[in-house]
């Protein structure tokens, strides 16, 4: 299981003797043990994000990996959706997506999708997806665009419209 930090929010004061909260996110790269089946990894990682939940903890990011023995995150639209379904307020999603392996439109339908079933705030992609990935690619960024905005109006903050 990763590793969790104790507290939800981090006390940040300043020489006037103000103090801000600075939230705090998990980062699950969701290891497996050797020996035990994927399906406990992801079964660890959902409890890990309702714990972190419970804690107050804002976002829980999946990173996406592939073809790393010993990781289980190479479907990430999957098991955001899973996660976010087992979740209640917390902001489940990917911070960023490795686009040379998955066409954009298929990206952007599939958190599209994820959207729509847990509407809200419920799944994030970074701004910066689309800034770094995205940007070099002018047809690449059209079809953000189109998509953007005839799937879901909450990516239009994705795609700067």
């Amino acid at each position: 299981m990763a590793t969790v930090m104790a507290n939800a929010e981090v006390v940040v004061s300043s020489s006037q003797a103000t103090s801000q909260s600075l939230p705090i996110s998990v980062l699950d790269l969701i290891p497996s043990r050797a020996g035990k089946p994927a399906s406990s990894a992801i079964a660890q990682s959902v409890e890990l994000a309702r714990h972190v939940e419970q804690l107050g903890y804002k976002r829980y990011w999946v990173a996406e990996h592939h073809s790393i023995q010993g990781l289980v995150c190479s479907a990430t639209p999957i098991l955001i959706g899973h996660i976010a379904a087992a979740t209640k307020k917390i902001r489940v999603g990917s911070g960023g997506v490795m686009l040379p392996n998955h066409a954009p439109l298929v990206v952007a339908e599939q958190f599209g999708t994820l959207e729509s079933m847990y509407p809200g705030e419920s799944i994030s992609v970074w701004d910066e997806l689309r800034e770094a990935t995205f940007k070099p690619c002018a047809r690449c960024d059209a079809v953000w665009l189109k998509t953007a905005k005839i799937f879901r109006p909450s990516l239009k903050s994705c795609a700067h419209t």
